[in-house]
């Protein structure tokens, strides 16, 4: 019983630096400070992909259960993928889902971009017009960067566990899917 004596709290004290013990306080306070702002930015975000959802749920309601896209909507929130990439995918298609989702296109007056600098600068051959190149440019560049805000979350969802180098089929087909129907209107 005498070695525990040793380590009472009374003894222990004597020797704790006043200087240490203010600095432990202040991490203390700052780590609590952190942890609330991580929770507040943490509800935030859950508020922002609730409304996400509710978009996208209208959305689904709009264009009926029988229509193919919203197949492969389902199938997507089914693996797990966020609202926000969904409607990143689909905004190219829909000008309405375009503003929810923060999509800008191009229009037809402000193409000042050289065709070297698209992500696919021979998308097609010279008859697809610079307009709906550059499009599919920014669109591209956008989905990547909204699947960049919860890489970890969405890298995740997006892989294929079979073939790790590749994406999930749901994923490529939804892709696939809004690319065709965008250049089949344009």
């Amino acid at each position: 019983m005498g070695d525990f004596e040793s380590f009472s709290g009374a003894e222990s004290s004597e020797g704790i630096d006043a200087g240490a013990l203010d600095r432990l306080r202040e991490q203390m306070k700052e780590a609590s400070a952190s942890m609330a702002s991580d929770q507040k930015q943490e509800q935030k975000q859950k508020k922002q992909e609730d409304n996400l959802y509710q978009i996208l749920l209208q959305f689904i309601d709009k264009l009926g259960p029988k229509h193919p896209l919203v197949y492969l909507i389902v199938k997507n929130m089914s693996e797990n993928f966020l609202a926000e990439v969904i409607l990143a995918i689909i905004a190219l298609n829909y000008p309405a889902i375009q503003k929810a989702a923060g999509l800008e296109l191009t229009n037809e007056q402000s193409i000042t971009i050289k065709e070297e600098a698209l992500i696919v600068p021979n998308l097609s051959d010279q008859t697809t017009p610079l307009k709906v190149r550059i499009d599919m440019d920014i669109w591209i560049k956008f989905i990547n960067e909204v699947v960049f805000k919860n890489p970890n979350r969405n890298l995740k969802a997006i892989k294929n566990p079979k073939y790790p180098n590749t994406a999930k089929h749901c994923f490529t087909d939804l892709m696939s899917y809004i690319t065709q129907d965008y250049l089949q209107n344009e």
